[in-house]
This record gives structure tokens, sequence and C-alpha cells, in this order.
């Protein structure tokens, strides 16, 4: 789920140029996982909104998984744009090999 999240924060990231103008967009992800973080679906989504907002307080483009710890405790992830590539990553490549 992270490197989901990863990939669709430095996808966003990146700067595009229209009419002259760059732009950039960003996003705040909160992930929750079943069964580990939820018992169902409405607790799933409301922690997964919870590590959103977490992500926001923090000033936004980033990704959080669900945590109980306190909010002081918690960095959110904030991907360098360059970091995940377009390209086929190390996970992608091991993951075809298993298949």
């Amino acid at each position: 789920a992270s490197l989901v999240a990863e990939k669709i924060l430095a996808a966003l990231m990146r700067s595009i140029l229209h009419e002259g103008v760059e732009l950039q967009a960003g996003a705040s992800i909160g992930l929750a996982l079943f069964p580990a973080d939820a018992a169902d679906g409405e607790q799933l989504l409301e922690r997964a909104d919870a590590a959103m907002y977490r992500v926001k307080q923090a000033g936004g483009s980033g990704w959080e998984r669900w945590s109980d710890e306190p909010v002081s405790e918690l960095t959110p992830h904030v991907p360098d744009p360059t970091s995940v590539s377009t390209s086929e990553t190390e996970q992608d490549a091991a993951h075809r090999a298993r298949s």
C-alpha cells in the first residue's frame, strides 16, 4: 500500500507546464489496512480518513498509515518526486518474477 501511495504522490508532484505556467499538484493520502487496522469497512474508512487528516495537519502532500500513536510522534511520508519513476520499480520486477 505504501508503494502505491508513493507512486501516486510522485506522479502528482511532477511539475507540468501549462500555457507558460508551471503547475504542481499534491495529495494527502491516509492508509488503513484490513484486518490489521480495522474490524470492518466503516472503521477502515474512519481510520484512513484520520490518517489523511494527520497528513493535512502536517502540511499536506504526503501519506500516513493509521496509527493510534499521538499525532506529535508521527511524521507523514513525503516523497521526493524524482524518487519514484514511472518505469519499472524493483518491487514490480520482483512481483513479475514470482508470477
